[in-house]
Formats: C-alpha cells, sequence, structure tokens
C-alpha cells in the first residue's frame, strides 16, 4: 500500500519497498506451492476414501512451464527494476520510464489480442521460441544503452513488451494441454505462483546487481540467466513430448 511504501522509504530507503514487494511475491509463490490439491472431482474422491495428493506430485507433469513462466516474469521484472536507473544514468528525464512502461504495457496487450485471434501450430516449440525472443529484446535494452540514446532503450523495451503477453498466453495453452481439465485450477495456480516467484526473485537480484555492476550489466544477465532457463526448460518439454507420443514398442518374444 501508499502508505507502507512511505514507511519503509522514511525507515530505510528508496530501494526498501521494491525488497519488500520481491519478498512478498516470493513468499507468496512458494506458499500456493504447498496447498493441497483440490480436483473439481472431490466429492468422488472423498466417497472412495482416495487421499489428498500433494501439489508437488503433479507439477512434475508439467514443469517446464512452470520454469518458463518464472523466467519470462524474472526477466520482466529486471528489466522493470533495473529502467529508471538506466534511463536517469543516460541524463533521461524522471517521467520517460514511466512512459516506456506504459508504452510496452499498452503495446502487450494488444499483441495477445493478435496472439489470441488465431490458433498457432506447434504450440510447444513456438511457445519456447517465443521467450527466447523476449529474453534477446529484453538483453538488447542493455546491449543498446552503451550508445547512449534512449529512443533505442524505448524501442527494445517496447518491442519486447509486445510479445510478453504472447509468452505467457502460450505456455497457458500448454499446460491446457497437459493437465486434465478437473486439475486446471491447480495448474493455473502453479503458474500464477510460478509468476510471483520469478518476478519476486527479479526485484532481489536485479536491485543487488544494479548495485554491483550497474543497471546496464543488470539487465544482460537477468536475461541471459532466464534465457538459459527457458532454452533448458523448452528443450526438456520438447523431448518429453516426443517420447509420450513415440512411446517404445515392446518387442515380441
Amino acid at each position: 500500500s501508499p502508505a507502507l511504501v512511505g514507511v519503509l522509504v522514511a525507515a530505510g530507503a528508496g530501494t526498501w519497498p521494491v525488497g519488500a514487494m520481491a519478498v512478498a511475491s516470493f513468499l507468496g509463490g512458494l506458499a500456493a506451492l504447498g496447498l493441497p490439491r483440490q480436483s473439481l472431482l472431490l466429492a468422488s474422491d472423498q466417497a472412495e476414501g482416495a487421499p489428498k495428493q500433494r501439489s508437488g506430485g503433479r507439477l512434475w507433469q508439467f514443469w517446464p512451464s512452470l520454469a518458463q513462466d518464472g523466467a519470462a516474469m524474472f526477466t520482466l521484472g529486471a528489466a522493470s527494476v533495473a529502467l529508471p536507473a538506466l534511463l536517469m544514468a543516460m541524463g533521461s528525464g524522471a517521467a520517460l520510464p514511466g512512459l516506456i512502461l506504459g508504452a510496452a504495457s499498452a503495446v502487450g496487450v494488444l499483441g495477445g489480442l493478435v496472439y489470441g485471434s488465431r490458433r498457432w501450430p506447434r504450440q510447444r516449440a513456438h511457445a519456447t521460441g517465443l521467450l527466447l525472443v523476449y529474453c534477446v529484446l529484453v538483453g538488447g535494452v542493455g546491449l543498446v544503452s552503451v550508445l547512449n540514446e534512449a529512443y533505442l532503450v524505448g524501442a527494445f523495451f517496447v518491442a519486447a513488451g509486445s510479445i510478453q503477453v504472447p509468452v505467457l498466453m502460450s505456455r497457458a495453452l500448454v499446460v491446457q494441454e497437459q493437465v486434465p481439465p478437473q486439475d486446471w485450477s491447480f495448474a493455473f495456480s502453479s503458474l500464477y505462483a510460478a509468476k510471483g516467484i520469478g518476478y519476486g526473485a527479479a526485484g532481489l537480484v536485479a536491485g543487488a546487481a544494479i548495485s554491483a555492476v550497474g543497471p546496464t550489466w543488470a539487465i544482460i544477465t537477468c536475461a541471459a540467466v532466464a534465457l538459459v532457463v527457458a532454452l533448458v526448460a523448452g528443450v526438456c518439454d520438447l523431448f518429453r513430448s516426443r517420447t509420450r507420443s513415440h512411446p517404445d514398442q515392446p518387442r515380441n518374444p
């Protein structure tokens, strides 16, 4: 709340509210993952005396999607935290970071509407591809900042924002295919928790990185870490999908 932000700033420093928000998001995501899975068929489960299944046993079914959603929000959070410091270091006005963030959010909504207007083939592969492009564009924000041109920084950030919503939508569609309908509420709650963990971790890591190496390298490093996580998770997801589609045939004796 604004009152809490004011208290934190008065008691400590301007970075305290960011840290508090990051910790709250991170802990909230961890708490959500610890909840027991409640199926929509709970009544029949109780009638049969079936024990509750802990959420961890089901997360393995779609962990690449959790990792990629967390990586996407980690990238977004790191760029959002570092962008004001980056632009101020370039001598830009105090209002410019807000304008760029607002423009990125607006084009993200438009990108989501365009993405949702059609059905896309090879959902797993292109979901991973979108996230990799997103990480590269965010990393490009840091790379072009060395030219000391604010308009290039804004252009890369807005370009990344245009696919930020489609990145998250594409992974949600993958999970919808992976998980039975009675478990959708659990699956999408887990995705939301992964987003919170990624965004919260970004606030902590990016804040420390800005102090240590500056906003330029903070953005580049966080985007690179997210890109590696996204690539590993995407490859594992595609491999698991191919293995399930073409299981080994038993040999005849």
